[in-house]
């Protein structure tokens, strides 16, 4: 069995999938030009998607459940736009694929382990996510390889390939709960 883990932002999608023994069988992130219309995102991402699929045909699919709202940066133009990108992306999947699930991002969070502590900064919480995949791959035969900028700090979205990792982990033991 493989389950695919999909990270959707309305600019960037992280891609990953893995085996019923958990095995990191590939990860990808695909960048979006934030000036295009969702629509045309949309299309590039059903491009992706197939791609991604043709190593994984019959994976079941899990998605990070959009966010209702965040203190600090969002407006209500910036949420209506990320669930209205993530149907766009669920209708996709469902009709290449299967039936996509939403998973909460801290259920997905909890079901793997990761505990995040309180008020730490957006910044802190995804280099914990980030670490923990690395660690959890380190000497395996597929390895969260992820790059740097020139001040050490993660490249854009490396975050996004480390939480649909954790989203395909937690879609897989869903899976085994469920059974």
């Amino acid at each position: 069995m493989t389950v695919i883990g999909l990270d959707v932002s309305t600019t960037r999608v992280g891609f990953a999938a893995v085996s019923d023994d958990e095995e990191l069988l590939g990860y990808k992130v695909y960048k979006m030009d934030s000036s295009y219309s969702l629509e045309r995102r949309a299309r590039m991402f059903e491009e992706q998607f197939r791609e991604f699929i043709h190593f994984y045909p019959s994976a079941n699919v899990f998605i990070e459940e959009p966010i209702i709202y965040i203190k600090s940066m969002s407006t209500a133009n910036t949420i209506y736009k990320l669930h209205t990108f993530t149907g766009m992306t669920r209708s996709i999947v469902d009709r290449l694929s299967v039936e996509p699930v939403l998973l909460n991002v801290n259920s997905i969070r909890k079901q793997v382990g990761i505990k995040i502590p309180r008020g730490i900064t957006k910044k802190a919480k995804k280099r914990i996510v980030i670490d923990w995949a690395t660690e959890k791959y380190k000497g395996t035969n597929k390895e969260f390889h992820w790059s740097t900028t020139k001040q050490g700090n993660p490249q854009p979205g490396v975050d996004d390939m480390a939480d649909a990792i954790i989203v395909a982990l937690a879609g897989l033991k869903q899976l085994d709960k469920d059974s």
